[in-house]
């Protein structure tokens, strides 16, 4: 009976990576959001709080495979992650947990297995991506051109599908505000009653 509970607390961890996850959606460029990013983002430091770590999935069109593949991006804070869901090894091909260290470096990329798979990429290869952002009249706003270097391989990570996973810093050259993507919270909880008593989960606001 305890195997069995521990094998479904491992699948509830995968599939939602934290004591608490919060699921949204932003337009960048378009005058409105679904989630209120900022607040968010201040989460941290409420009390009942241990860690929080806000992660964007966005598209990017990688040159340099597939004839201009389309792909699902994370963009996360690399150390902030790895402080609130706590991934363990087995979520990575022939390294730990300890790369999400190394993406803190600019310019540097996690692959999923499946790119690996299906386009023959190694460790060590340089990928040159495209991020285009949008306006309001979902007309292409601008477009920025990155070159990013494969330091690791993942089979998955928990609470969220990516086939590339950068750090925050590699896309500080795209304005935030601009990009359109679905947003995931991830936050774990040191003390219940306490998180509960100051409503850790800010409202989601709409701006016009």
């Amino acid at each position: 009976m305890e195997s069995n509970i521990a094998y479904q607390m491992d699948i509830v961890k995968y599939e939602v990576g934290s004591d608490v996850k919060v699921t949204g959606y932003r337009f960048g460029g378009q005058g409105y959001e679904y989630l209120d990013v900022p607040s968010l983002k201040g989460v941290s430091g409420m009390p009942g709080v241990d860690h929080s770590v806000l992660l964007q999935q966005i598209g990017m069109t990688v040159e340099t495979i597939g004839y201009g593949s389309y792909s699902s991006t994370v963009v996360m804070d690399p150390s902030d992650y790895a402080d609130t869901v706590r991934p363990s090894d087995s979520f990575f091909v022939d390294t730990g947990a300890e790369i999400l260290t190394d993406l803190e470096t600019n310019g540097t990329v996690l692959v999923s297995d499946y790119i690996v798979r299906s386009f023959s990429v190694v460790v060590g290869d340089t990928l040159r991506v495209r991020v285009d952002t949008w306006d309001k009249y979902y007309s292409i706003a601008g477009t920025w051109y990155l070159n990013l270097e494969i330091i690791g391989v993942v089979n998955d990570l928990p609470g969220v599908y990516g086939e590339f996973f950068i750090g925050d810093q590699t896309m500080s050259v795209v304005p935030e505000s601009n990009l359109t993507s679905a947003t995931n919270q991830f936050i774990s909880i040191i003390d219940v009653a306490e998180a509960r008593t100051h409503m850790i989960l800010p409202p989601m606001s709409r701006h016009v």
